[in-house]
């Protein structure tokens, strides 16, 4: 199962992201963006990520990106 499906399914089951099962997802997403973006998976990396999700799960980023999908088409 890749990381983006066991992060759906852990949100979907209601998993608290405080337990241990969900550490285990977290360190597994962690190493697919340290791969990815070619970083270290440390402290740096956690904030970083963390900054990313939260501008992604932003409404208005949401809003934008819509409207700019209408202008071009």
């Amino acid at each position: 199962m890749e990381v983006r499906d066991r992060v759906g399914a852990a949100v979907a089951a209601g998993v608290d992201p405080a337990s241990p099962q969900a550490a285990a997802i977290v360190d597994a997403l962690a190493t697919r963006y340290a791969q990815t973006f070619g970083r270290a998976d440390d402290a740096r990396l956690r904030d970083w990520m963390l900054d990313r999700l939260r501008t992604a799960d932003e409404p208005l980023a949401e809003r934008y990106l819509r409207l700019l999908a209408v202008i071009n088409g």
